[in-house]
């Protein structure tokens, strides 16, 4: 995954570099770790924005304050990024590729109950 998270991490980088005033956790360091994830997952980097609009405020759901309403459509895009993970997982059943979703399946076959496909 060096390569590919490289060359984004440089993109972003020169991003900021044109901006007059960078936030590093929304430029860089959210956003790096993500792609590192998501790539190694398998996900599609057409989907990294929807994923990472998913995934921003899961933390507080859990650990932070977040009024009625917050937490409402946290829990909703907690949702949605189940139903999305759950349609990977089986869309990768029938189109294997080589990243982890596929290993872990591949390891399900193999395990049975240990590590199952809702897994």
């Amino acid at each position: 995954l060096q390569p590919g998270v490289r060359a984004y991490a440089e993109g972003l980088y020169e991003d900021m570099a044109h901006k007059p005033v960078a936030d590093l956790m929304e430029d860089l360091f959210f956003p790096v770790p993500a792609f590192a994830a998501f790539s190694l997952i398998g996900f599609p980097m057409s989907d990294l924005d929807k994923l990472k609009g998913w995934c921003g405020t899961r933390v507080q759901l859990t650990y932070g304050p977040l009024d009625d309403a917050a937490q409402v459509q946290s829990a909703r895009d907690l949702i949605d990024f189940w139903d999305y993970c759950r349609d990977f997982v089986h869309m990768r059943l029938d189109h294997p590729a080589d990243d982890l979703t596929t290993d872990l399946l591949n390891l399900s076959k193999q395990r049975g109950d240990d590590l199952t496909t809702e897994d």
